[in-house]
């Protein structure tokens, strides 16, 4: 997997510290609708674990007592990278066994027509079961934690409720930790996160 020679120094970030912090994220927008088409976007800088066998959270989305209920999220599994998508009916979880720990990298998570696709700097990583099916009410998310708290930086993470292509994905990775969304109709969630939680997706 490549990676953008990044400074640890990023300051387009924010500081998390495996232990407490997290930021809650929600809204209307993120609340009443049923998705098979989803796109969720971080860049991520992996300090290491504070436990063996520790999930730090990435972002995640959550979603309980409706059809179609379910969660999908980014995660560091020992210092490896986690994707997973679960509906009440089907679930996928697939890892990308290599070591991130101590640079800077770009994911993505992908739910297109319910299939879902990992991207790791520009490349694709598809799910090993397939379909899923769709996902959502969802009731709102959390960055920087997820099974266990994240220890390290977190920096531009995007929401869309449209299925980004490939060719969009690798742009938003070709942009940089400070890009822009690509895709302003379909972005439900911007949190850029330089010395600020604050969404500036205007959903």
């Amino acid at each position: 997997v490549g990676s953008i020679a990044l400074s640890s120094k990023v300051t387009h970030a924010a500081q998390f510290n495996g232990q407490s912090s997290y930021i809650s994220i929600g809204g209307s927008q993120l609340l009443s609708p049923v998705y098979c088409n989803i796109t969720l976007v971080a860049w991520s800088y992996d300090s290491g674990m504070t436990s063996s066998g520790a999930m730090g959270g990435v972002i995640g989305l959550y979603s309980s007592g409706a059809s179609n209920s379910g969660w999908d999220d980014i995660e560091y599994n020992d210092n490896n990278l986690r994707f997973e998508l679960r509906n009440e009916s089907n679930g996928n979880a697939w890892s990308v066994s290599q070591n991130f720990k101590g640079r800077w990298i770009f994911t993505a998570l992908v739910l297109n027509d319910g299939h879902p696709t990992g991207y790791i700097n520009g490349f694709n990583y598809p799910g090993g079961a397939g379909y899923i099916g769709c996902i959502g009410n969802f009731g709102g998310g959390v960055i920087g934690t997820w099974d266990r708290h994240f220890n390290g930086s977190i920096a531009n993470v995007q929401i869309y409720n449209v299925a980004l292509s490939q060719q969009e994905i690798q742009a938003l990775y070709q942009e940089g930790i400070g890009g822009a969304p690509i895709d302003l109709q379909h972005l439900v969630g911007w949190w850029p996160l330089d010395g600020n939680a604050n969404d500036y997706s205007g959903a």
